[in-house]
């Protein structure tokens, strides 16, 4: 349903997890108007989405959708609506359109049309609902989409370590445009950045294809540093061993060990450190 008075008072002056779609995928448009709107810019123009139908008909389609999954999941879907700010990014926030603790998941609406892949959606909100998980500090977050005339299903993301490395990337685009905010500096190294691939849209490339070799420019010099890597695996894997062992073997009162240019060194902290000095 359309944005109430009072979560248009909370959401002002601060970034919403809305707006972070377009930033990962450095929309310049987006990215400058939203830039315009923090710092009160006369330029800014807001966004008309009421000629878009499937912004409207999620709108007020909201609430009975809702429902539905509440009632064909038997779990309750709570805090609908709310207001939600980062817990230590106080200029960060996301409206919530859902929550169900049962399985500790923030669930956001999306109508799309029925071309529309529903994985390639999941990916492109990727941002948004990652955020707003961050926001509640729940485990899971998902996406309920009614997709044409099919009811409505839930895709959620997985808790893993390619998502919780992405969402870290997510909200390091948006400190730095918050940067930008305060300073008062147009955003234009964020827009200027590749965009974020989000880890549904990873691919694979096998260097040992012809064609993989030819559609990339840096493959030469990619294989050069593999073949060195590959040549020395044996001897960092025996060096890592020898430091092991050189730690284990040093007096617990040696501070320090010297042989043919290796230095052993222990400090206060009990720490120590292996270098070759070499003579001058």
């Amino acid at each position: 349903m359309p944005l109430s008075a009072h979560q248009l008072a909370q959401r002002k002056g601060r970034v919403t997890a809305s707006f972070l779609p377009w930033l990962a995928q450095g929309d310049r448009d987006r990215i400058i108007n939203e830039w315009f709107r923090l710092i009160d810019d006369p330029r800014y123009v807001p966004l008309d989405l009421s000629e878009e139908w499937l912004i409207y008909r999620g709108e007020f389609s909201e609430a009975p959708t809702l429902d539905w999954h509440e009632r064909k999941s038997r779990l309750e879907l709570t805090r609908r609506g709310e207001v939600v700010v980062h817990p230590t990014r106080d200029y960060l926030c996301c409206t919530v359109d859902a929550f169900c603790a049962a399985t500790s998941t923030v669930i956001d609406l999306k109508v799309i049309n029925h071309q529309r892949d529903p994985e390639e959606a999941l990916s492109f909100y990727a941002p948004q609902i990652l955020v707003q998980k961050e926001c509640l500090g729940c485990d899971y977050a998902g996406l309920l989409i009614t997709r044409g005339d099919e009811p409505p299903f839930l895709m959620v993301l997985p808790e893993d370590e390619r998502h919780r490395d992405y969402t870290a990337r997510v909200l390091g685009m948006a400190d730095d445009f918050w940067r930008c905010v305060t300073a008062r500096v147009p955003p234009v190294e964020i827009i200027e950045a590749a965009p974020l691939t989000p880890p549904e849209r990873w691919r694979s490339i096998n260097l040992d294809n012809e064609a993989d070799r030819a559609a990339h420019n840096w493959a030469g010099e990619m294989i050069a540093h593999l073949t060195a890597w590959e040549g020395t695996q044996t001897s960092a894997k025996l060096n890592e061993a020898a430091r092991e062992r050189i730690k284990g073997l040093l007096p617990e009162d040696c501070k320090l060990l010297t042989f043919e240019g290796v230095h052993v060194s222990r400090n206060r902290a009990r720490s120590v450190t292996i270098k070759l000095q070499r003579a001058k």
